[in-house]
């Protein structure tokens, strides 16, 4: 795999002044700087991080990876495309148009170096297809097992997944196999965000939901550390 043919961005933007969950510590670094690490670790290509934050940007500063300034006040409720197209903006003539964009949010900090390389790797291997999109499988919080109450009553069979109803199975593990869709990683061509900015269409996916296949990850690497707390799970998850 060539070298700069993957572009990696950490997106780390803060929406208001009460939001911590950049500013998390494991084994006394920060989460950020955990993940630059671990992202410049794979030798696949350049690693930005963009943030509305002096804070976050100081931080990323005393890494490796290069840091991306946007002027997004915090009152602002954006989405993740646009932060990541307002820094692309920024930086757009250090990338070329065959190049993938990889993104991979701090919060999921068990993300393995083998995992980001093999899942970058087969993006670049289906060359038609535009984006990939980690997943992983469980038979927690099942989609057949919800339920409305109503008038005081539960109805049962609100959802049917995979032509299967909860009142068909009599042990849970009759339920079958459910994929969540993760945040771990996504990788999309940078043509397909390419043009997204050129409209100024920021309410899309970063991954484009009608070309994207899929890469499997297991439960602790899709685990996203939102409070400090959420550490104490990880024990519990190999």
């Amino acid at each position: 795999m060539k070298k700069k043919k993957i572009v990696f961005i950490i997106p780390a933007s803060i929406s208001d002044k009460k939001d911590k969950k950049n500013f998390i510590k494991y084994k006394k670094k920060y989460l950020l700087v955990h993940k630059i690490n671990s992202l410049l670790s794979t030798n696949l290509g350049p690693v930005y991080v963009i943030s509305n934050s002096r804070n976050i940007i100081k931080i990323s500063s005393s890494t490796r990876a290069k840091s991306i300034f946007i002027h997004d006040t915090m009152s602002q409720k954006k989405t993740m495309l646009f932060s990541i197209c307002k820094g692309l903006e920024k930086i757009k003539n250090e990338i070329s148009i065959n190049n993938y964009i990889a993104v991979s949010p701090m919060q999921n900090l068990f993300l393995r170096k083998d995992t980001i390389i093999k899942a970058c790797k087969k993006i670049i291997l289906r060359n038609k297809v535009n984006s990939l999109n980690t997943y992983y499988s469980s038979f927690n919080q099942h989609p057949c097992q919800i339920i409305d109450e109503t008038n005081k009553l539960i109805k049962f069979d609100v959802v049917k997944f995979k032509n299967t109803i909860f009142t068909k199975t009599e042990k849970t593990r009759a339920l079958p196999l459910v994929s969540y869709a993760s945040c771990a990683l996504r990788v999309s061509k940078y043509k397909y965000i390419y043009k997204l900015m050129k409209k100024k269409v920021y309410n899309k996916f970063i991954v484009d939901t009608n070309s994207c296949i899929g890469f499997e990850i297991n439960k602790k690497e899709a685990l996203e550390i939102k409070k400090s707390k959420d550490l104490k799970y990880v024990k519990y998850l190999g």
